[in-house]
């Protein structure tokens, strides 16, 4: 009989990064960004290639049996997942990332949430990367089970200092299963709580985000904006409604931009139609990220090396790209600030050392 070792899972994990771990060493900008990632820990992650139906799940299954394996591993080994995510982070240090929000299933436990804590504290340690969790609520869930839930993290995140669970995420196929609709019974009852009127009186520290504008109705975005979303994922629709799209320009709606996520999976037909750079240029706070890196082959050197390839996108807007990444997470203040201090001083020893290497170029790095 096969037994699966905590040896094999190093293994498995060091083959996956050997494969689906290329960068572009040319994309610098990417050793200033924080990271989002969303943790598909088990068969789900299969499951999720299906989203299109025009072929690409057939495509996209062959080239992710290492990541189903990683996944499947993870989950029936002890302290499996916890190795995927700790070699994870190792090699997202060595690339420059110092955060990362990880999007997971975090059961409304005490014990699951104090677990959380304890890995975030280990992996901070072993890494030096600070990792924080956004609670995941699967828009095809029963409506029921998920506003149990979302009442039982109210409670659980109401006493004492906030830890590392910072937000709850509304993800899944936007196709048919709109965000008000599937998001009301989550969202208006941590909307009361933040605002303090939960009818348990508990006031919880939890943000909000929500997978929005992806595929799907065009209203989505809007919808998302009216369940009090903090920050949207993809909002790639968002173009295509003006005035909502007006409204999220003057409340500074932060966006989690995945370029090639968004190819793969047909929200755009080429590059050169996604609509970051307008965003961006709109004043909007965007930043870019992976959506599910492992099985959509990616990372996020590579999305800062399309955005270069396929756009006429400054250097002064690659650096407000990794500063957004931070102003726009869940991190707490201080953290944000030690975080910014970091980045200030990484790209200052990186312009002094470029700049004379240059010359006449100069502009490239501090032009607009």
């Amino acid at each position: 009989m096969f037994e699966i070792s905590v040896e094999l899972v190093k293994e498995i994990v060091n083959v996956q990064n050997v494969v689906l771990g290329y960068c572009h060493g040319f994309c610098f900008f990417a050793h200033f960004s924080i990271y989002k990632l969303y943790l598909y820990n088990d068969l789900v992650c299969a499951a999720y290639a299906y989203k299109v139906e025009n072929g690409f799940a057939a495509i996209c299954c062959q080239k992710s049996y290492a990541a189903i394996f990683i996944a499947a591993v993870a989950k029936s080994v002890p302290g499996g997942k916890k190795i995927v995510i700790q070699d994870f982070l190792m090699k997202a240090y060595a690339e420059g990332i110092r955060y990362v929000e990880f999007t997971d299933n975090v059961k409304a436990t005490p014990e699951d949430i104090a677990e959380k804590n304890k890995w975030s504290e280990e992996l901070y340690k072993a890494t030096g990367v600070i990792v924080r969790w956004n609670a995941s609520f699967k828009r095809v869930d029963d409506p029921r089970e998920n506003a149990e839930r979302i009442n039982d993290l109210i409670q659980l995140t109401s006493t004492g200092m906030p830890g590392s669970i910072v937000g709850i995420d509304l993800l899944g196929n936007e196709r048919n299963t709109p965000a008000l609709e599937t998001g009301y019974l989550i969202y208006a009852p941590l909307n009361a709580s933040i605002k303090g009127k939960h009818p348990q009186k508990n006031t919880s520290y939890l943000k909000r985000t929500i997978h929005a504008g992806e595929i799907g109705h065009v209203h989505n975005v809007r919808d998302a904006l009216i369940l009090g979303t903090d920050r949207i994922g993809h909002g790639v629709l968002l173009v295509n409604d003006p005035v909502t799209l007006e409204y999220a320009r003057r409340k500074q709606l932060p966006i989690e931009i995945n370029l090639h996520s968004n190819l793969k999976l047909q929200s755009i037909r080429d590059y050169s139609e996604h609509p970051f750079l307008l965003y961006l240029r709109l004043g909007l706070p965007v930043s870019l990220s992976t959506d599910d890196e492992g099985i959509l082959e990616t990372n996020i050197s590579n999305e800062f090396a399309i955005a270069i390839e396929n756009t006429d996108i400054s250097y002064a807007e690659l650096k407000q790209l990794a500063y957004n990444s931070i102003t726009t997470s869940f991190a707490s203040e201080d953290v944000k600030k030690q975080l910014i201090a970091d980045l200030d001083t990484r790209f200052k020893v990186f312009e002094e050392k470029w700049l004379p290497v240059l010359g006449g170029q100069i502009s490239v790095l501090q032009g607009s």
